[in-house]
């Protein structure tokens, strides 16, 4: 695995784990008040995470080495 491969593959599973977080929270929100006010403390302790995850993300979009995939191709054989 080069190291394209391995930014796009922990790019893709940060996001995929950002995205079910925000389906929990969003899961959550339709819940009655009372629920709600129960789960407070844990939504609150996603979106924390959420906006760690998203700062990874935005770390590997701008600090990941971009090859294109016709020069990667080329250096492979």
């Amino acid at each position: 695995m080069n190291a394209n491969e391995f930014c796009k593959g922990l790019s893709f599973e940060l996001t995929g784990w950002r995205d079910r977080m925000y389906g929990i929270i969003g899961h959550v929100e339709t819940l009655p008040a009372l629920d709600r006010q129960y789960f407070s403390p844990d939504v609150n302790a996603l979106r924390a995470i959420i906006s760690e995850v998203e700062d990874s993300i935005r770390q590997l979009q701008t600090e990941c080495p971009i090859v294109p995939a016709k020069a990667a191709a080329a250096n492979v054989s």
